[in-house]
């Protein structure tokens, strides 16, 4: 373990410096994922970041070289954004972070540790577990680009209607099944400015999905059919969705290889844009 490396609370930090390092951190990573300061602001909100246990990891003259971030919700952590600077990786700062990180964490009353780690990232995967983190399910990060609907393929007897601020928060305490951090129920609810849609099928089938829509992206969508994991639903629900906004990108992170919705996320077109592994540990 290193003698001369620092770890110091993110809360010394304010968003701008704090969106820089872990843009540094990431200049040669499987996937960037670029952040400004506002983009780093939203991060910490919606995913319940404590920046005074979040760490950032500093050289003797005080030059910052690692981002590691720290999210508590009840008794469990998340480990997110964990990034060294390339010329610095050799020296063992991504061990010094989760060790604060973990520490942290059980000083918090935390009782389990979970985070991600995407495929192929085989040096931050050998750390992980070396700490004890166990891989336990492959998640998917899918896209969609912007693209008209194609004549004829729309789901015969659609009868849809929006939901209202409050139907989605009832919708979103119905959910079945686990979810990973960043689609979290929580998460979705601090997100806020979330859209909803419910739908039924000629054969009495129902179901609704809840999501995110910027200016220019469609972002956290939850799909859920009554009877449960209904293919056709499923797809009604994502052709209605693009079908309100047909001009959107859309990205929808962490959904499990063995989702059975995701068969309905290929029927309309939606790509696999990198993979990742959830990993647990039991403080």
């Amino acid at each position: 373990m290193p003698t001369d490396l620092q770890a110091v609370p993110a809360s010394h930090y304010d968003y701008d410096t704090l969106a820089a390092l872990y843009n540094q951190t990431r200049v040669d990573y499987i996937v960037p994922m670029p952040m400004n300061a506002q983009r780093m602001q939203e991060y910490v909100t919606w995913y319940d970041i404590r920046l005074e246990e979040s760490v950032v990891v500093t050289q003797p003259n005080g030059t910052a070289i690692g981002l590691a971030m720290l999210g508590m919700r009840g008794t469990r952590a998340w480990i997110t954004r964990l990034g060294v600077n390339p010329e610095a990786r050799v020296r063992g700062a991504g061990h010094l972070m989760m060790d604060h990180l973990l520490a942290n964490a059980r000083r918090c009353g935390a009782v389990t540790a979970q985070l991600e780690v995407i495929a192929g990232n085989d040096p931050a995967l050998r750390l992980f577990q070396k700490l004890g983190f166990a891989a336990t399910r492959e998640l998917l990060v899918i896209r969609r680009a912007p693209k008209p609907h194609t004549e004829g393929t729309e789901p015969l007897g659609i009868n849809a209607r929006e939901l209202s601020e409050s139907e989605i928060q009832e919708c979103l305490k119905t959910r079945v099944g686990a979810s990973s951090w960043v689609d979290d129920t929580r998460s979705l609810l601090n997100v806020g400015a979330l859209q909803g849609v419910s739908l039924s099928l000629y054969d009495g089938s129902v179901g609704w999905a809840v999501f995110m829509c910027t200016r220019f992206q469609i972002q956290h969508i939850v799909l859920q059919s009554t009877p449960l994991h209904d293919p056709n639903i499923s797809f009604a629900l994502l052709y209605e969705i693009h079908k309100r906004y047909p001009n959107r990108d859309t990205k929808v992170e962490n959904i499990p290889l063995d989702a059975p919705a995701f068969a309905a996320y290929q029927r309309l077109g939606y790509l696999v844009a990198f993979r990742r592994l959830e990993m647990w540990l039991t403080l």
